[in-house]
């Protein structure tokens, strides 16, 4: 009677995680829940006659790579003062990164082109490990960094 029972429920169990699923097999990169302190936009000033301009930071995890943090840097759109800019308006800025209040910035740098209407999103991949960390980023020149708390899986 207790072979039978055991037998059912073992059936039951299979036929639930075959219908529903084991869980995050299938799982997609989601944004990280996070903290930012003062935004999760680093403003930016390039070399270009005085370009300057926001980009969004955008931090995903992947459930399956424990310890890894994949960036998105989004440029929103730049302006600029005087003729340099009225001729090439095309701003670019260099972008480092830190894992936990690295002054020296020594995380992966990514450069960023952007003009009056935005640019492209520049991507790069951050390894901070598993556990609670902050996440700087800093662009070349004068410029307002982003801090980001957050529990990497």
């Amino acid at each position: 009677m207790f072979r039978r029972l055991i037998v059912l429920v073992c059936a039951a169990v299979a036929a639930v995680v075959s219908l529903v699923g084991a869980g995050t097999a299938g799982a997609k990169p989601y944004e990280a829940p996070r903290i930012s302190q003062y935004s999760q936009d680093v403003w930016a000033v390039g070399g270009n006659s005085g370009c300057r301009g926001p980009i969004h930071v955008g931090i995903k995890f992947d459930r399956q790579q424990r310890g890894k943090a994949f960036i998105t840097l989004t440029p929103r759109g730049f302006v600029g003062d005087g003729p340099g800019w009225r001729r090439n308006a095309v701003c670019r800025v260099t972008i480092r990164s830190a894992v936990d209040f690295d002054t020296l910035y020594r995380g992966p740098a990514a450069t960023v082109t952007a003009g009056p209407n935005g640019g492209k999103p520049v991507h790069t991949t951050m390894y901070p490990g598993s556990g609670l960390h902050a996440l700087s980023f800093i662009g070349s020149g004068l410029s307002y960094f982003s801090s980001n708390y957050l529990v990497v899986p």
